[in-house]
């Protein structure tokens, strides 16, 4: 299999991304000028116009709430097995933030 690279440097970053023919494809002459433009301007049009993320539904933003409240037991317990293992301070102990 061939393979093209396509580089392109402009103001916000660079393009890169690559073409790649089988022998039958290559051998018919593709237009590769053309099919880079068309990459590129794929590429910038997903920039200049990215996918609307939709709005989380309540039964996700529920999930995710006792996503949150699972990994904030497990970060207690976690505090507490440290907590056998050496001496925290106080601060840390009772949730604080140290200085």
């Amino acid at each position: 299999m061939d393979q093209i690279k396509i580089q392109i440097r402009y103001s916000i970053g660079d393009f890169n991304d690559a073409l790649y023919f089988t022998p039958d494809e290559w051998n018919a002459n593709p237009d590769i000028e053309a099919m880079k433009k068309e990459r590129y301007e794929a590429h910038l049009n997903s920039i200049k116009n990215p996918p609307v993320r939709p709005e989380p539904t309540e039964e996700e933003l529920i999930e995710e709430a006792k996503n949150i409240n699972q990994q904030i037991q497990e970060l207690v317990s976690r505090k507490d097995d440290i907590a056998e293992i050496v001496d925290l301070p106080p601060e840390i102990l009772n949730g604080e933030s140290l200085p």
